[in-house]
């Protein structure tokens, strides 16, 4: 986890849990991967700082899947952020119910836009499909 080549990411699918997809199952890695991760490996006394398990889960992946302008919250760069509760993030999904979301996310944009805000979903479509040359 050390290796400054490490990089984290999922191998899930974060399918909505309403509408055709509903009655699939899927592993509550989907949905709760990053703050089983966050609380497992990072902080005082860890493997790894804070800063770098989310470098390894958000610039790192970024580069090396080529994405472009995404991973860092740069200047030219789309405004994917999560802003959460360090306490508050914990998983809740299990292999019964897999699509619950995490605790302590309390605002997310993608591309610039509110998806999630004060905890609740504003119901915003921001994300799009990267193709080709990952845009």
């Amino acid at each position: 986890m050390n290796h400054p080549l490490a990089g984290v990411i999922s191998d899930g699918m974060s399918l909505s849990i309403k509408g055709k997809l509903k009655k699939l199952r899927w592993s509550p890695s989907c949905y709760g991967w990053v703050p089983r991760f966050i609380k497992e490996y990072t902080g005082e006394g860890k493997n790894i700082t804070l800063e770098e398990g989310i470098a390894k889960i958000t610039g790192f992946p970024s580069r090396r899947l080529g994405l472009k302008r995404r991973g860092l919250i740069k200047n030219g760069y789309k405004a994917d952020i999560t802003i959460l509760s360090f306490t508050d993030f914990n998983d809740k999904s299990n292999f019964f119910e897999p699509g619950i979301y995490p605790d302590g996310v309390e605002y997310v944009t993608i591309n610039g836009k509110i998806v999630v805000e004060s905890g609740q979903s504003t119901r915003e479509l921001a994300g799009k499909v990267l193709k080709n040359k990952y845009e």
